[in-house]
């Protein structure tokens, strides 16, 4: 399989932009999570030391996660190299796509739902399947004992350290400025534990991004009509192709490599 290469950048609801500074430590640290837990995911499958039942990696995000753990870890490359890097072209708009955002701003939201009770109870270590500095070089000796190792997610993470993230990117937006003055009270205080009020930060975050919540008609148009469909995608203002975009499914042993790049992109610090 190609990885992706060459310019790009991402079509958001701001116009043609590449995520930047607080907004990019976020997005990129999201990521970098929701890949540790995929992989997760493949390893106990392939010890089968979960009863025969998946790993949990459910996002909310109803099209992101009926797919297979292979493709999302592509798409999540993808979305990486397109939200990330410096570029000229843009990535298309497709429900998939934009699946996929969604669920990196989903992720985000859970890790800071996670620190909060694992702060509530006085711990500051999740388990093996959340984010805790963990420094593992075992990433894929389950179901691809060949590939070079890589190390989990292993940022120095405070009892605050994923609030801190979410209040960084909505006050520090980089070149952009989405804030007003009116506007900054909508960040909680740091060490605030209402869940509700740290999702709709979240929630903002990703607005700066997806233009709205398109990708989750797309099983409304699955088994109706195809000309009520396009009438009715008309009148919606959907592309007629945005929901055919397909996601390649990688083999076990592209994995690894995907995986690697994947982080590359990540782990820089933002620019």
């Amino acid at each position: 399989m190609n990885l992706i290469k060459g310019r790009t950048m991402w079509h958001t609801s701001d116009g043609d932009r590449t995520l930047v500074r607080d907004e990019a430590a976020l997005v990129s640290r999201a990521i970098d999570s929701l890949i540790d837990r995929l992989l997760d995911r493949l390893n106990c499958e392939s010890r089968d030391s979960n009863n025969g039942q998946p790993l949990n990696v459910e996002t909310g995000v109803t099209l992101f996660d009926a797919l297979t753990p292979h493709q999302q870890i592509c798409l999540l490359h993808t979305v990486a190299v397109y939200l990330l890097q410096p570029t000229e072209d843009v990535l298309p708009l497709t429900a998939v796509n934009e699946s996929a955002v969604a669920a990196i701003y989903a992720n985000a939201a859970r890790e800071i739902e996670l620190e909060i009770a694992a702060s509530q109870l006085r711990v500051h270590e999740f388990d093996d399947r959340g984010s805790a500095a963990r420094s593992r070089f075992d990433d894929f000796k389950d179901f691809c004992p060949d590939a070079p190792q890589v190390a989990a997610f292993a940022y120095p993470v405070g009892p605050c350290y994923w609030r801190q993230l979410a209040a960084n990117a909505y006050n520090g937006t980089g070149e952009f400025a989405f804030v007003d003055d009116d506007d900054v009270d909508m960040v909680p205080e740091l060490d605030s534990p209402d869940v509700d009020e740290w999702r709709y930060l979240v929630e903002a975050l990703s607005d700066w991004v997806l233009w709205d919540r398109d990708y989750e008609t797309a099983a409304c148009f699955l088994d109706i009509d195809p000309r009520r469909a396009t009438a009715t995608k008309a009148v919606m203002g959907i592309e007629g192709d945005y929901f055919t975009g397909l996601v390649p499914d990688p083999q076990m042993t592209e994995i690894p490599h995907l995986v690697s790049a994947t982080r590359e992109i990540v782990r820089r610090k933002p620019r």
